[in-house]
């Protein structure tokens, strides 16, 4: 399979899961298509037949062969952190709780660790659920830096629970061209519903990678990434150009959108003279429960206590044990932007359970006193990190 259409299955199912979490938040929302697909892999790396099937449908994947390639490449590359040598601060992380009573199955170990760098660790959950819970809380904290303190709410995880499969991502990157903070000014910004507020808004003179497409335009702010090469992080604003223009974006942003996002956010190279340049500081965290908004887009069968083959996690010749299935999906993340530049988390625990479930020189504006759309990309492999809008930057 090339490269190019993982990268186009990648983008769809980002803008995919960011629409239809639409339907759920109408405020700011950032969420990490990139974390909770990464969970859902390891799941998935367990399952069996239709399921397995399915599973790797949903993920825009053709097999699960390639499905796992992608995620050590993401892994060992793309978010592999060289922030030792001038790139962001990455951190990529993975890992499995399982029921002490539970014999995992050696390959389904070997996979998780080969390809998630993810190592079991047992627990009792008939006695430990709230320590367990405490545990991942823990972990997920560590790992986002103490952004994500509770992605398990209490009462998520039961005597009943028999395995909690996480992903924690962490970006800190600072801008290729910082701001002077002493240019950020309050400035009016135009709300949704017409109102106006006053918002800090970051201010800048220099010379910006804009493009205008007609309706929107849109803005593109790399990231210092380092010596290498081999990573190259930007974050893309998309801005309507009338003031409640944002909804309309997010309606035309479908499956015929994602060829747009592979053909022209690259192109994104030549910078422009700018006379206005405003861009609010905006910071948002997003929280919320996915089997719905997952089973909307077509993923029933790991949750479906009658015909969820997770299998192949384990060791059926130790025992005879209940079909496993998924009983909930958590997932959480934030997003700080600033005049020195960005930290981006997410965490995504999946808990199972049985049965339960510029050519001239010419000038162009770029003022965001408006709700826009923003995402994260890595622009190598065209990996989206996280993806988002601002209604009103808090």
């Amino acid at each position: 399979m090339e490269l190019k259409q993982i990268i186009h299955g990648q983008i769809s199912y980002s803008l995919n899961l960011y629409k239809k979490l639409l339907s759920m938040e109408q405020g700011n929302v950032v969420v990490s298509p990139l974390s909770i697909s990464a969970a859902l892999a390891i799941t998935a790396g367990g399952a069996r037949g239709e399921t397995l099937n399915q599973m790797v449908s949903h993920l825009k994947f053709v097999d699960s062969n390639i499905m796992h390639q992608y995620f050590i490449h993401i892994r060992n590359v793309v978010l592999k952190d060289i922030s030792h040598e001038g790139g962001p601060v990455l951190d990529f992380a993975n890992c499995v709780l399982v029921d002490k009573k539970l014999p995992l199955h050696t390959t389904y170990q070997n996979l998780i660790r080969e390809y998630y760098g993810a190592e079991s660790s047992a627990v009792d959950f008939g006695t430990q659920a709230e320590w367990a819970r405490g545990e991942v809380n823990l972990w997920a904290s560590q790992k986002t830096r103490g952004k994500i303190n509770e992605l398990l709410p209490p009462g998520s995880v039961e005597s009943s629970t028999k395995m909690i499969l996480a992903n924690a991502l962490y970006f800190k990157g600072q801008w290729e061209k910082q701001f002077d903070s002493w240019r950020t000014r309050d400035e009016p910004f135009v709300l949704l519903d017409g109102r106006t507020v006053r918002k800090p808004m970051m201010a800048s003179r220099d010379r910006q990678y804009i493009k205008n497409y007609g309706t929107f335009k849109v803005l593109r702010l790399p990231y210092r990434n380092g010596s290498r090469g081999d990573q190259a992080f930007s974050m893309y604003i998309l801005l309507p150009n009338s003031a409640d223009g944002l909804l309309q974006l997010e309606k035309d942003i479908d499956a015929s959108a994602t060829g747009w996002f592979v053909e022209h956010l690259p192109d994104l190279k030549e910078t422009v003279a700018v006379r206005n340049f405003l861009l609010p500081r905006f910071s948002i965290s997003t929280g919320f429960e996915a089997p719905l908004l997952l089973m909307s887009l077509g993923l029933h069968l790991p949750f479906d206590p009658e015909r969820s083959d997770l299998s192949g996690m384990l060791n059926e010749l130790v025992g005879s044990f209940p079909p496993l299935c998924i009983s909930n999906v958590f997932h959480k993340a934030t997003i700080e932007v600033n005049e020195e530049g960005t930290v981006a988390t997410a965490a995504t625990a999946v808990v199972v359970a049985f049965g339960s479930c510029m050519p001239s020189e010419q000038y162009e504006d770029f003022v965001a006193d408006h709700p826009f759309l923003f995402l994260i990309r890595e622009d190598h492999s065209g990996s989206i990190i996280c993806i988002g809008r601002v209604v009103d930057p808090q």
